[in-house]
């Protein structure tokens, strides 16, 4: 369970740039839930899931995962509870690295352990067999450099790659934005499946508010650094994309101008 209790972040503080990029956000997540956020460009959406990774470390509030207050963790210490993956696919693998050794510091995240303990010969295997499930025939390039790889491939392999060390929290950060559409629908049902299949806490950032409704359990809308919206349930199921928009504009008290949140 992902618990925040009234976190506030902001950048430049005290200075003509100062930003509140979070405005006292509570939020707690059942274990196994699958969230979508979503709201407009600025609204707080990847510094959320940076506070929550220990990417950015919140001035005020407490963040506890399963109970554990981790509100002063960097990143380093909550990489085995928590993994990300980014919206650059050029981000969170090595291009140099073999996709092999990318999947064995995959592995190793959180732990103090080596290339050498990571790549053992039953962890090759395990490794061959794991990225088999994908579907894509990459089992047979393992030795291949990560940067060889289409960008729909890298996302994949990082999705895989996200389950590997056991983390049982999940962040998406439009993991999806920079690929073609049908591309963004084979990583989308992948995502699905391998979510549902580890039975990952997630939390999924999309600027599309299709995919939004359409995948997930729940729905949290964030503007200027705060939750204006949470729907789950019924409440969600009756929804469509116009409904949604117009729920959106209400609580924000002013018309949708952002283009970008009428994508898809």
């Amino acid at each position: 369970m992902i618990t925040v209790n009234g976190i506030h972040v902001t950048f430049g503080r005290g200075t003509p740039l100062e930003k509140h990029a979070l405005r006292g956000v509570d939020l707690t997540i059942p274990e196994g839930q699958f969230v979508t956020v979503i709201g407009s460009n600025g609204a707080g959406k990847s510094t959320f899931l940076g506070a929550l990774a220990g990417d950015v470390i919140a001035e005020e509030g407490r963040i506890a995962i399963d109970g554990v207050d981790v509100t002063r963790w960097a990143t380093p210490k909550r990489a085995s509870l928590v993994a990300r993956v980014f919206q650059d696919p050029m981000v969170g693998s090595c291009t140099a690295l073999t996709i092999e050794e990318n999947m064995a510091l995959a592995a190793a995240r959180g732990r103090r352990r080596g290339l050498g303990f990571a790549l053992r010969g039953d962890r090759r295997r395990h490794f061959r067999e794991r990225i088999a499930e994908l579907g894509l025939g990459l089992e047979n390039r393992l030795h291949d450099r990560m940067g060889l790889l289409s960008g729909g491939q890298r996302q994949a392999v990082s999705l895989l790659m996200a389950t590997l060390a056991g983390s049982k929290i999940l962040l998406l950060d439009e993991h999806t934005a920079a690929l073609d559409p049908g591309t963004a629908e084979f990583v989308l049902g992948l995502t699905r499946r391998i979510v549902e299949e580890n039975r990952l806490t997630t939390l999924m950032v999309t600027h599309s508010m299709r995919q939004a409704l359409d995948y997930g359990d729940r729905t949290v809308m964030l503007h200027e650094g705060r939750i204006v919206l949470d729907v789950s349930g019924e409440q969600r199921a009756g929804l469509d994309v116009p409904h949604l928009l117009a729920l959106f504009a209400k609580q924000r008290g002013e018309d949708i101008t952002d283009d970008s949140l009428l994508i898809g």
